[in-house]
């Protein structure tokens, strides 16, 4: 079935037969009743009738019911989504693995596809689904928009379809990307710049905008604004009354309305912005245009001009600056909103309508401020390190917050509260009525922060939580709106709230006092602040009841969000100054937090008032912080010159100033990631002065780690997702041990997670003074589907991390493991105590001033040795386990006109060379030992002695052990990455040593080995055995030995020696004539051979009786 033909099916009423012949055309459904099987429903408000109308089976042998329900007349469905899904369960029962089911409702109808009811482990067999199926709808119908639904669908027509398929063909996500093309698109017209990277790039040049400035980020900034301000209205639009009158009308918003408007920006958009929407109805100019009567008063600040509006109008409303935006970007733009329904209400994790929804609104802003920025071709995300965090993860990381908030404040277990944040309302939740006013209190007085909470992801998640949460104990919001009048001193203001909140549906309720009381956010960005308050705006518009008879037509002016939501710096304080306390300044601090509750509530008038009013104490406060030579940098001219109102960034946060609140019960967030060498020099100079967890190449999301601990209250909790570097990096050993003793909970994260780049994250749930002695750990593998309630977490005890040497997170490695690394480490030396260290050579280097001509020519590099500068250069396939092969192919002029020529000793006498690239599945360090001149690149690094001579033979052995493999891997690396897996210097340098007296065989063994891996191939030790079958017994004679050395108790305690016995066999080679050295090699295999021989013997029995240590270590993967 075509697009076109599936496009008139979907524009219209539902028809039964239509529906079939999709089901037959697009699905390939066979299996189909005659006539719809009808199914017993129980007694309900919502539904008349339901019926099953067959099945069909996927490509991949999934099942998929196919339903239809029909709703009554009057029924919500936006707002009915847990009745419904009731209602679901007897229509599918449980029985198929997805389903179809098409809502039925007078001229509109959605369909709907539920998946994976039922899930499979990897044997295919049933297992326990501890989350809801998720859901996702398309609105079909009269007036809707269907041109998504009929393109995807369309596709799968003819085609084997998958379970894969449907989800493709039902995903928000190729939604989301799809609308944020064409939004991006139109916002790169206005500021110009380039999409794409080579043959894909489209150029914008300069850009359309003509604003009376010219900087580009100013210009970008009020492309933000604009276009959010206008997707803002349009979702307005959505919003209708019982007579289906929309809250802001088609004829001043659509493409229609470009055609009959000439100039458009100026004539209509600026007038309904800055004269309609903020301006209560009985205030407006009386020559507004056609339709602007009808538009209610919305407040909220989002529609206040600022300075970059460049707003300033005459006496009739007129904007007297002009400025230059083209009727025909409105015209295309329009017609491409035109093409996509749009849904005011939010989507959650478990029901997606395939929609542009507010949250996606988020996503776009947020990417929007990480474009590219044609002037520097760098992006803003590189500069920012933001990234949009995907909505299961937000919803995992609210939830967890508030379940271990509330825990921590009421003793309630987790496992009893997690219901209540869930859409499961087949489980009952049973509190007593004293837990119940416990929990209630809870979410009544909590205190979030996001502290970098760009558009809004966070808040609006957990405000979704919270309301998910009240809707089950609260049902009818009367304990909730009794606890937001009773908190309010003011008789005025409470009086007003009283009366509003007696209006008002019970999820207003619920929505308005989580907004006004707990939530907060801080970006540096100034529209980011921005998007985040529309966010909220249209979390509350969506539950406002429009009552015609009412004035404003019964919508309640939005709140003021200036003091939730500021644009700061959150990383820098006010500047600690030896004066009184600005806490000393009581009586002004309370008539601020008054003035701030008035404020949330106020509009017009009374507003400016409220303004002036704040504005004022506040300077009193900063002129008593004033001393005789305070100067700009001074905390009383920070004090004084802090505009909330203003759209400006304060360079420094203080949350006891700016909101009122001195600590938060929950902080939660995504920080940026910003390497530290990429900020400016006098950031990073007084991050290090400023932050005590601040430590070689930091990442800026761990100083937010350490500024998120300081906002916690007492029983507080941290949730952030950062990179997962912290786990084990040496760079992060000082945060590790700054947050161990709250550490409660790490999550790492399968790769991919962002859409927009591949960085690899962990989620980190810190619990303040827990007092609780282990951590909950758990991790998706790399290609893994994230679902949450899949995890299975390991509790690690928080001493043994304390014991590492650099207080390493890891979670990769079971007790086992954990215990055999303890013994390795034990009564060791690190390596870096007992040899120099350097990396290889870098040939080349720009800023060393070496040219792009010369880097791309390899001008240093020859094929033979042309002068007596050029030294042979090995490449990483010379590198052997114990040697390095003679095939030189490549030489390099060496001297100090190289990138980092490094020191001749580490390349000319007795060294080990550590080969960068680890080998096979095993991830096996290869080591070799030389004393030939072998010079070499970033291809690995060199190894010599600080005195004593014999360590580097001996060293040799231990770096080539199984042992040592082993210990690097569980230790150093992530154990999803097994691809070109390296080993780094710097974790090199930490590998313990075991003291021993007993070096000397350990170099005799090694001197063997290579003897007979460099020996020549035409000539046989034994004439019997392959000479590297003998040198493979040797090392593993030799890996014995190292087993031994490290875990010399355990051997003790079963009897199993091997250095004894080496030391008594094997003689050394040291100086002796070939033939000579021949024979002994030859002579030490047969003993090794003999049946009696105390070393074959054990080298069975070590497997047998220690298999608890030495069978992990020689079985990792």
């Amino acid at each position: 079935m075509d697009r076109a033909t599936l496009h008139k099916i979907f524009e219209k009423a539902y028809n039964h037969q239509d529906w079939i012949e999709v089901l037959q055309s697009v699905f390939g459904a066979r299996q189909l009743y005659a006539q719809p099987k009808p199914i017993l429903l129980p007694n309900n408000e919502r539904a008349t009738e339901a019926f099953e109308l067959g099945s069909f089976t996927t490509s991949d042998d999934r099942i998929i019911g196919l339903y239809r329900i029909n709703v009554k007349s009057d029924v919500w469905l936006e707002r009915n989504k847990v009745s419904l899904r009731e209602l679901l369960r007897n229509v599918y029962k449980y029985d198929v693995d997805g389903a179809i089911v098409v809502f039925v409702q007078d001229d509109r109808w959605r369909l709907s596809f539920i998946s994976e009811i039922k899930v499979l482990n990897d044997e295919g067999e049933i297992i326990k689904q501890a989350t809801e199926p998720k859901r996702y709808t398309y609105l079909l119908g009269k007036d809707e928009k269907v041109r998504t639904p009929s393109d995807r669908l369309s596709k799968l027509t003819s085609k084997a379809v998958s379970l894969q398929d449907m989800l493709n063909a039902f995903s928000v996500e190729a939604l989301n990307e799809e609308f944020y093309k064409i939004v991006q698109s139109f916002f790169y017209e206005l500021v110009g710049g380039k999409i794409g990277k080579g043959k894909k790039v489209t150029e914008y040049g300069k850009g359309i905008l003509q604003l009376p400035h010219t900087d580009h980020n100013v210009r970008q900034e009020f492309a933000v604004r604009l276009i959010g301000r206008t997707v803002f209205c349009w979702f307005l639009k959505m919003k209708k009354s019982d007579d289906d009158i929309a809250l802001l009308p088609e004829t001043l918003l659509s493409s229609d309305a470009v055609k009959h408007y000439n100039n458009y920006y100026h004539t209509i958009l600026e007038r309904l912005f800055f004269q309609t929407l903020n301006t209560p109805m009985d205030e407006r100019v009386n020559n507004l245009p056609t339709g602007a009567e009808t538009i209610p008063f919305l407040n909220g600040g989002l529609f206040e001009s600022n300075t970059e509006d460049y707003y300033k109008s005459d006496n009739d409303g007129e904007n007297q600056n002009h400025f230059g935006i083209t009727d025909d970007w409105f015209l295309k733009f329009f017609e491409e909103l035109e093409k996509y329904n749009f849904t005011i209400d939010e989507n959650s994790v478990t029901e997606i309508e395939v929609s542009v929804d507010p949250e996606m609104l988020g996503r776009i802003f947020e990417n929007l401020l990480a474009e590219i920025d044609p002037d520097s071709g760098e992006t803003a995300r590189k500069a920012t390190g933001s990234f949009y965090t995907p909505r299961e993860i937000v919803d995992y990381m609210a939830t967890e917050s508030l379940i271990q908030y509330i825990h921590n404040r009421t003793a309630i277990e987790s496992d009893k509260l997690r219901p209540i944040f869930k859409m499961l309302d087949k489980e009952e939740v049973k509190f007593s009525d004293r837990e119940k006013e416990q929990i209630l209190d809870a979410l009544d007085q909590v205190k979030i922060l996001d502290p970098a909470c760009g558009s809004g992801a966070f808040p609006m998640g957990v405000l979704q939580k919270i309301v998910q949460a009240l809707q089950k104990l609260d049902p009818d919001a009367e304990w909730w709106k009794k606890r937001q009048i009773d908190r309010i001193k003011n008789p005025t203001v409470k009086k007003l709230l009283k009366e509003k909140l007696s209006a008002s549906g019970v999820e207003y309720a619920r929505k308005i006092g989580v907004i006004q009381n707990s939530l907060y956010g801080v970006d540096i960005q100034p529209v980011a602040a921005e998007i985040s308050k529309l966010r909220c705006f249209l979390s509350l518009i969506v539950d406002e009841n429009i009552d015609e008879t009412k004035p404003n037509r019964g919508i309640e002016p939005l709140p003021n969000l200036e003091f939730k939501f500021v644009t700061a710096d959150t990383l820098r304080n006010l500047p600690e100054e030896k004066q009184r306390s600005m806490f000393d300044n009581f009586e002004e601090l309370q008539k601020l937090e008054d003035l701030r509750n008035e404020y949330i509530q106020s509009s017009g008038k009374s507003k400016a008032k409220v303004k002036e009013q704040f504005l004022k104490v506040q300077r009193k406060i900063a002129k008593d912080q004033s001393t005789l030579f305070a100067d700009t940098n001074s905390k009383a001219y920070k004090l004084g010159n802090w505009n909330p109102f203003s759209n400006d960034k304060s360079d420094w946060f203080d949350p006891k100033w700016m909101f009122g609140v001195e600590k938060f019960d929950v902080v939660i967030g995504n920080p940026p990631y910003v390497d530290i060498k990429a900020l400016p020099k006098e950031s990073v100079k007084d991050y290090f002065k400023r932050f005590e967890t601040t430590s070689n190449r930091i990442n800026l999301y761990s100083i937010f780690i350490e500024r998120g601990c300081h906002f916690i209250s007492d029983k507080g909790v941290l949730a952030y997702i950062h990179p997962n570097s912290l786990l084990v990096n040496d760079s992060y050993q000082k945060i590790r041990e700054y947050i161990l003793d709250d550490l409660r909970k790490i999550v790492k994260l399968p790769d991919s997670v962002f859409a927009t780049a591949t960085v690899e994250t962990m989620l980190l749930f810190l619990s303040k003074n827990n007092k609780i002695d282990y951590v909950e750990a758990s991790y998706f593998k790399n290609q893994e589907k994230i679902i949450f309630n899949s995890l299975e977490f390991t509790k690690f005890k928080k001493v043994l991390w304390e014991s590492d040497s650099t207080s390493r997170f890891n979670i990769f490695n079971d007790l086992q493991t954990v215990n055999i690394i303890a013994k390795i480490e034990k009564e060791s030396i690190p390596l870096i105590k007992l040899v120099d260290f350097s990396l290889g050579i870098t040939p080349y280097d720009k800023y060393k001033g070496h040219s792009k001509e010369l880097i791309e020519s390899r001008a240093y590099h020859a094929d033979r040795q042309l002068t007596d500068d050029y030294v042979p250069l090995i490449s990483g396939k010379n590198i052997l386990h114990y040697y390095v092969s003679n095939d030189v192919k490549e030489y390099l002029k060496y001297g100090n006109w190289l990138g980092a020529p490094r020191e001749k000793r580490f390349f000319e006498g007795r060294k080990i060379i550590v080969r960068q690239i680890l080998e096979g599945s095993n991830l096996n360090i290869i080591a070799a030992y030389s004393e030939e001149p072998r010079y070499f690149t970033q291809i690995g690094f060199s190894l010599v002695e600080k005195k004593d001579s014999r360590l580097l033979k001996f060293l040799t052995a231990i770096l080539n052990s199984s042992l040592m493999s082993f210990y690097h891997r569980v230790k150093f690396l992530d154990v999803e990455k097994v691809t070109f897996a390296k080993i780094l210097i710097a974790n090199c340098k930490q590998f313990p040593i075991k003291n021993t007296e007993s070096i000397e065989v350990f170099n005799i063994l090694i001197d063997k080995i290579i003897f007979i891996l460099t020996f020549s191939k035409d000539k046989q030790i034994n004439p019997h055995v392959p000479n590297s079958h003998i040198a493979q017994l040797f090392e593993e004679v030799i890996d014995a030995m190292v087993m031994e050395l490290y875990f010399k108790e355990d051997f003790e305690k079963v009897g199993i020696e091997f250095i004894k016995y080496a030391e008594r066999d094997f003689e050394s080679i040291e100086g002796k004539e070939e033939s000579i050295q021949i024979e002994i090699i030859h002579n030490a295999y047969q003993k090794l051979r003999e049946k009696d021989n105390e070393i074959r013997n054990n080298l069975k029995l070590m497997d047998i009786k220690l298999a608890d240590i030495v069978m992990p270590i020689k079985t990792a993967k």
